[in-house]
Order: structure tokens, then C-alpha cells, then sequence
């Protein structure tokens, strides 16, 4: 609830269409036609209200994660999976703390 909707912003440039998709088929958003880049940042948007709707934490700060602690978690995250994570591009520890951030 708080990594999938900044990991969505990050990558959602890299597919549009299928972000739109899922805004549309999945959380309702109505699919414009002319911007499904609109239609995607909408369904991010909206998944992220819904999270916050069921009381889920949707800001790093809201699990006891600090910004001084990014680094740290994207080192561990990448130790763990052997190399950056794979993802629509792979993401390296600068990727990963972009998320991060998106996600404050």
C-alpha cells in the first residue's frame, strides 16, 4: 500500500496504455481516449485513496521509515535480490530511492 502506488508513478511512463488499462478495468476511472497518461496518474491516485480509505499506510513515514534510511533499504533490496530489481526498466539503487521518495 505504500510502495505500489510510487512504484506505479515511477514506471508508469514506460506503459502507459497498460496503467490506463488498469485505472480503467480495475478501479473504475473513466479511460480518456485523448491522454491515457491522465487516466494511469488517475488510477494511481485513486488506488491510493482507496488504500488510505481501509486505514493502510500509503507514506514511508507512516511504517516508522525515515528518508535517512533509503539508502540503507535500497542497498538491502538489491543485496537480496543480486543485482537491481526487475521491473518494466531495472531498477538500481538511485531508481529504488526515487520510489522511495515518491512515496513520503
Amino acid at each position: 500500500s505504500v510502495l505500489f502506488p510510487a512504484w506505479a508513478m515511477y514506471e508508469m511512463e514506460r506503459d502507459i496504455p497498460r496503467f490506463a488499462q488498469l485505472a480503467n478495468r480495475v478501479l473504475g476511472v473513466e479511460l480518456d481516449f485523448s491522454n491515457p497518461a491522465r487516466t494511469a496518474r488517475e488510477g494511481i491516485c485513486t488506488l491510493k485513496r482507496f488504500f488510505e480509505e481501509i486505514g493502510m499506510p500509503v507514506h514511508m513515514a507512516q511504517l516508522g521509515i525515515k528518508p535517512e534510511n533509503y539508502e540503507t533499504l535500497a542497498e538491502n533490496t538489491l543485496r537480496t535480490v543480486g543485482g537491481p530489481v526487475k521491473s518494466y526498466s531495472p531498477l538500481d539503487k538511485a531508481a529504488i530511492m526515487e520510489i522511495y521518495r515518491l512515496a513520503e
